[in-house]
C-alpha cells in the first residue's frame, strides 16, 4: 500500500491530473479508497497534499 501511496503522491505533486485519474493510475479502485489510505499513511487528504507548497 505504501508503494501505491508514494506513486499517488508523486502524481499529485507533479501533475494536474484529476484525483480520479491519480487513483486509477496508482492502482486504487476509486477515489474514496485513495483518500482513505492516503489519510491513514500521510495524515492528510490528497487535496490538502496537492495544495501545500512542494
Amino acid at each position: 500500500m505504501a508503494r501505491k501511496i508514494a506513486h499517488a503522491s508523486e502524481l499529485l505533486a507533479r501533475s494536474d491530473l484529476p484525483t480520479e485519474r491519480v487513483a486509477a493510475a496508482a492502482g486504487f479502485r476509486n477515489t474514496a479508497q485513495l483518500r482513505r489510505y492516503f489519510q491513514q499513511l500521510k495524515g492528510q487528504t490528497p487535496r490538502d497534499f496537492r495544495r501545500q507548497p512542494q
